[in-house]
């Protein structure tokens, strides 16, 4: 599992990296936040098995509230939803639920 979601991880932080630098992105307000989650997000798939849950789970994170922010400023009547922020919302947040340690763990 854990090496499913480095890769889903490097993915989405290495497009979201891409995005922004290929000009793809017109919003200049989120340049900057969308490099920081999308280097975070590779550096954090790349980390030693020993802290990667730690690593990914604080990445996919600041990812999360990075994409929220940013597809709350698109939504609104008649605007189409972005659907690759979604899915890489929704593999933010999988990260997150299955990596974050459960009850004992201090």
């Amino acid at each position: 599992m854990l090496s499913l979601l480095r890769l889903l991880t490097v993915v989405i932080g290495a497009a979201t990296v891409y995005y922004v630098l290929n000009g793809t992105m017109k919003d200049e307000m989120f340049r900057i936040p969308h490099l920081i989650a999308g280097g975070a997000m590779v550096l954090a798939a790349l980390t030693p098995r020993g802290i990667a849950a730690s690593a990914m789970t604080t990445a996919g994170a600041l990812a999360l509230g990075v994409f929220l922010v940013a597809l709350m400023t698109y939504v609104g009547p008649g605007k189409p939803v972005d659907l690759k922020l979604i899915a890489a919302m929704a593999v933010n947040l999988t990260t997150i639920l299955l990596l974050h340690p459960r009850g004992g763990h201090h």
